[in-house]
């Protein structure tokens, strides 16, 4: 049994199966794995997409000067396949929600690829499942808000450096109703 913590692409799996022929091995292998771990879960409602050892995400890898196209587009993948794990292990498909023209504009746009993708599939999805499917049909999925930190630098001076406080200062909730300022209170079931 093989168990990858990520999936892996076409190309290693051709090579395994090369492998294997080539060692005439290919009755040991009993099933392939792919785990879609790509997280790390801090809290029960806290997780970091970096992982141990990988140095290549980070605010000042993003945001550098000298970052070359190939670079930043390999950035965006590794985020959108992490936050595609946590979608899958959640066995939730999130509404996405983001502001324009940065770079969590195009990890939302490359995930909501992904998600639809894999849902277009529905013998192979990952969300088909019992308690995935009634989630993915529920009025009543996850809104999933991706914020690009670099244009707004002012925030870390209001609140703690951790995202759980700033994710609760933004999206305060009033008795489950959402207020505008200079008009009155908005939706919202009681």
């Amino acid at each position: 049994y093989y168990n990858f913590i990520s999936p892996i692409n076409r190309q290693k799996l051709e090579d395994i199966a090369t492998s294997a022929l080539q060692s005439n091995t290919v009755g040991q292998i009993q099933k392939l794995f792919d785990q879609y771990i790509n997280f790390i879960c801090l809290e029960g409602e806290m997780f970091c997409l970096k992982q141990p050892k990988d140095s290549s995400i980070s605010y000042y890898n993003l945001n550098r000067g000298s970052v070359t196209d190939t670079e930043m587009e390999q950035m965006l993948d590794t985020i959108t396949e992490s936050l595609f794990s946590l979608c899958v292990t959640l066995g939730t498909v999130p509404i996405i929600r983001c502001p324009k023209g940065n770079a969590a504009e195009a990890v939302a746009e490359k995930l909501d690829k992904k998600l639809r993708d894999n849902l277009r599939d529905a013998r192979n999805s990952l969300f088909g499942s019992d308690g995935a499917a009634a989630g993915r049909y529920s009025f009543h999925r996850p809104v999933l808000v991706l914020v690009d930190r670099s244009v707004d630098m002012a925030t870390p001076l209001h609140h703690t450096w951790t995202y759980q406080a700033l994710a609760h200062d933004v999206l305060p909730y009033h008795q489950n109703r959402v207020v505008i300022p200079g008009g009155e209170g908005v939706g919202g079931a009681k």
